[in-house]
């Protein structure tokens, strides 16, 4: 899979995960593409909370075939997303970690003015 590191975040390709072999590092790209918590993504597999914990810490590994399915689940659930271009651009991890760094030198005062800005829609 190709990868480059940037903090904890490992920056990927949806297209990499087609026919991958599973990895905790996969799991957790997937949950936060989609900008879930373990708890949503959990329920979005139909597995427990523990089970999304368990497997992007590698204490185990998903029953055969259970990847594959997550991983179609995810690229079906990211192509739907995929027609509303904001929900694609604002919860890809690459997106995020971007906005980390820009804001990383952002007094808290000015984050929280831009976050209001974003709620209110002033300029």
């Amino acid at each position: 899979m190709t990868e480059s590191k940037q903090n904890d975040i490992d920056l990927r390709s949806d297209f990499d995960l087609i026919n991958s072999r599973y990895s905790g590092e996969n799991i957790k790209y997937m949950r936060l593409s989609l900008g879930m918590s373990q708890r949503s993504f959990a329920n979005f597999l139909n597995v427990s909370h523990q089970t999304v914990s368990n497997w992007e810490q590698e204490v185990c590994r998903p029953a055969r075939g259970a990847y594959e399915d997550c991983v179609s689940k995810y690229l079906k659930k990211r192509n739907s997303d995929f027609r509303n271009p904001s929900n694609y651009l604002l919860f890809n991890p690459m997106t995020i970690q971007y906005l980390k760094q820009l804001l990383k030198g952002v007094s808290t005062q000015d984050k929280e003015r831009f976050i209001n800005q974003l709620k209110d829609g002033d300029e």
